[in-house]
């Protein structure tokens, strides 16, 4: 005996084919939203939990994908443990292919350099964090007050440093980003890449 209820199909070439609660018409409304949208743009999906959210999102997603737009999708609370979100959000841009050969070849050459920028910006802000957290375990008194204040500015010091790398490796990630998902787009019909975040609301603050 099963006592969970089994998650509705969404087919890739027919989206709304076990579509019982129609929701049709809300997914057709949002997808039509996002192929008039031009530049960034966020749009938050919100309602009780159990209510279909889930289910709306894979089907636009599919929807989408049909219209020829390029669709990450990213489970944040399934991902929750990971210290630094960038890590496995990278790695699901990274799972994006084309039916073209050689487009793909060009794509994942690109997100090799990506991921190679990645990693610096992850190392960066955690030495940041072990800083500034070790402050914290010292007792202050007058004996070890000079020291403690030496300490805390050699911690701004390298925090300054930090945020200037980081900042540069930032924007050399967006560059390499950017560029990546560019050999994905169609040129006769460029589309913008398209983040589906599902189960936010179920992570830890953090």
């Amino acid at each position: 005996m099963k006592f969970r209820i089994a998650e509705v199909e969404v087919p890739a070439s027919e989206p709304f084919k076990f579509d019982a609660l129609e929701r049709k018409p809300v997914v057709e409304f949002l997808c039509d939203l996002i192929k008039q949208i031009e530049g960034p743009f966020v749009l938050a999906l919100d309602a009780p939990w159990g209510t279909g959210k889930t289910t709306v999102v894979r089907m636009l997603r599919c929807s989408l994908e049909i219209e020829g737009f390029q669709c990450v999708y990213f489970n944040a609370w399934k991902d929750d443990y990971v210290t630094d979100p960038l890590i496995p959000m990278v790695s699901a841009i990274d799972e994006l292919k084309s039916d073209d050969d050689s487009t793909n070849e060009s794509f994942r050459a690109s997100m090799s350099v990506v991921k190679k920028a990645v990693g610096p910006i992850a190392k960066r802000a955690l030495n940041a964090a072990i800083k500034m957290g070790t402050m914290g375990v010292l007792d202050v008194d007058e004996a070890i007050e000079s020291a403690t204040a030496e300490a805390a500015s050699e911690v701004a010091s390298d925090l300054i440093d930090v945020f200037q790398k980081e900042k540069a490796s930032l924007e050399q990630f967006r560059d390499e980003l950017e560029k990546a998902v560019g050999k994905l787009s169609n040129n006769d019909l460029p589309r913008p890449l398209i983040f589906f975040i599902d189960e936010l609301d179920r992570c830890r603050p953090s």
